[in-house]
């Protein structure tokens, strides 16, 4: 395993390009991961010959993150099946997933460990996220619902806002949300503005697509997001609506995207992690990538970008945050 590992830390290093520098590396099965500072999670599915769900997740201490420490893998189960662990985070050292009717929270400090500090009684929540400090409920008659999780043991609901039934996905999206929403085979891609005084959420703009979108966000003062025909398109908007602006074709190679500032990644079938920066006429600049076309690795996933570290994977097989956070231009 350890010669294995070298060999994987050697096509990692010929695959830099620019400046990103992977921090740490985990070879463990994942179909999902989330991270903090401090804390990582990997998550798999019981049967992988079908979209059962997620029902495992393997805590992480990444305080050191050149040496990750492997704590517990964690399951639900009932009877004679797992529970499905879904829409699971990490905030700080919580782990936060959904379980059929409930919202879970677990401190995952002691990694060997995790308790159950909280939970709240959901009827219909399809997605969760944390926005601020606030965890936010994603629901299937267009509800969003806001909860104040600063005493876990008693979370404190603030706030019901409405939008566009049902809700499927949510992003943080600097200061607004974004959210993926409408019928579940042409979908709308929405922000969100957030009002502090009422701890509510108003419509910002909105564009319906005639298909799946399966990525949502806003880059630059724009609505960008990523449909099912693998286009990404970029929406100026003001009171008045919604205009294209630009559209980035299949040939960019972004199967999978994320977004931080004027930072655009993309992940694609060329095996590449492209790091795209977006000038004000709306063109992307490429400062960077890694470069994975010479291994026998698929192409795997981005899950998260947060504070200039993503946190991605190549086929199912390895886990890696990488710094993309100096990049030049």
């Amino acid at each position: 395993m350890k010669t294995y590992l070298m060999l994987i830390c050697l096509i990692l290093c010929l695959g830099l390009y620019g400046e990103p520098i992977v921090e740490t590396m985990i070879n463990q099965e994942v179909w999902h991961a989330s991270f903090s500072d401090t804390r990582m999670i990997t998550c798999y599915p019981y049967d992988t010959s079908y979209a059962s769900g997620l029902t495992h997740i393997t805590i992480w201490d990444i305080t050191n993150p050149g040496y990750p420490q492997a704590g517990d893998t964690f399951s639900m189960s009932s009877y004679i099946y797992y529970k499905i662990l879904a829409d699971p985070l990490v905030w700080g050292n919580y782990l936060i997933f959904l379980e059929g009717r409930y919202v879970q929270i677990y401190d995952i400090t002691n990694i060997h460990n995790p308790v159950q500090i909280g939970q709240i009684w959901v009827s219909q929540t399809y997605c969760i996220t944390m926005f601020k400090n606030y965890l936010v409920l994603g629901n299937g008659d267009g509800s969003i619902d806001l909860w104040n999780i600063a005493n876990t043991a008693a979370p404190q609901h603030l706030s019901t806002s409405n939008t566009l039934a049902s809700i499927w996905d949510m992003w943080v999206a600097g200061d607004k949300l974004a959210v993926r929403c409408g019928h579940s085979q042409y979908n709308t891609a929405k922000l969100m503005s957030f009002n502090e005084d009422d701890k509510s959420f108003t419509e910002v703009v909105s564009v319906t697509e005639d298909c799946v979108i399966d990525y949502v966000s806003e880059i630059q003062g724009k609505l960008i997001y990523r449909a099912a025909d693998a286009y990404v398109r970029l929406y100026d908007y003001d009171q008045s609506g919604a205009n294209l602006v630009s559209e980035f074709s299949p040939a960019y190679h972004m199967n999978s995207i994320l977004t931080d500032g004027n930072i655009l990644l993309g992940y694609g079938a060329n095996k590449q992690v492209q790091i795209w920066r977006l000038d004000p006429e709306n063109n992307l600049h490429k400062i960077g990538h890694y470069d994975l076309s010479h291994s026998s690795f698929q192409s795997g996933l981005l899950f998260e970008l947060r504070d200039g570290r993503l946190l991605f994977s190549f086929s199912t097989l390895i886990c890696a945050i990488m710094d993309v956070s100096n990049l030049s231009p």
